[in-house]
Formats: C-alpha cells, structure tokens, sequence
C-alpha cells in the first residue's frame, strides 16, 4: 500500500510542477507583445497554410473562415491585450465557437480532433516565442 501511495504523491508533484511551468508561460505570453508574423503564424496554423500560400490564392470559403477568426482576434485582443496570450486565446475562440456546427461534434475535436489539435500547435508555437 505504501509503494502505491508514494506514487500518487510523485504524481501529484509532477502534476502541480506542470501547472507551474504552464502559469509561467501564460505570464510570458501576457508579456510578450504580437507582431505582424505572429497574427499570420497563427492564421496559418490554424487554417493549414503553408508559407508559400498567398490569400488571393485560397479558397472563398477559407477566405470567410478567416474573417470569421479576425474578429475573434479582435475581441480577444481588446480583451486580453496586444499580447501572446490574446493571440492564442483568439486561436482557441475560433475552434471552440467556429470549428464545426455541431456543439457535440466541436467538443469531441476540441479533446481528440483536429481543434484540439490546432490549439495545441498554436500554443507550441506562441510558448517558443514567448
């Protein structure tokens, strides 16, 4: 029993040194202001363009898409600020609300699908900025 126990410990202060870790970096990204790159990383992530992809070339639908998320990214700036941390909770705005239709559907994606996939990458990429 003791051994099981010490193991619930151990992860549990694993567990609350990843909480750390992860508060920092949403304070690194609080502090970090956005540049130009940054908004076009991000609507590149989230929308799977490469770099070489102009938006006079990409699909009408894609185009609306995108509008869509830039006024997710405004309100999330006007909330958050011109930071890091605004920018990838613009990001996860668009694929909570916007993703899919379906609320169940946009749920299951936001844990195992291609949302929560996105956001995952949105952060990676925002946190090595930061």
């Amino acid at each position: 029993m003791r051994p099981r126990i010490e193991s619930i410990l151990q992860g549990i202060d694993s567990l609350l040194l990843e909480e750390k870790q992860a508060f920092q970096t949403i304070q690194r990204l609080a502090e970090t202001r956005i540049t130009n790159e940054t908004k076009d990383t991000v609507i590149r992530t989230i929308f799977g363009l490469t770099k070489d992809e102009r938006m006079q070339d990409i699909s009408t639908r894609k185009l609306n898409q995108i509008e869509t998320f830039k006024a997710d990214w405004a309100s999330e700036i006007a909330d958050k600020g011109d930071n890091l941390w605004g920018a990838f909770s613009s990001g996860t705005k668009y694929t909570t609300h916007h993703f899919n239709k379906d609320a169940t559907r946009r749920e299951e994606l936001k844990m195992f699908g291609a949302s929560g996939d996105i956001d995952r990458a949105v952060w990676s990429t925002l946190s090595a900025a930061a």
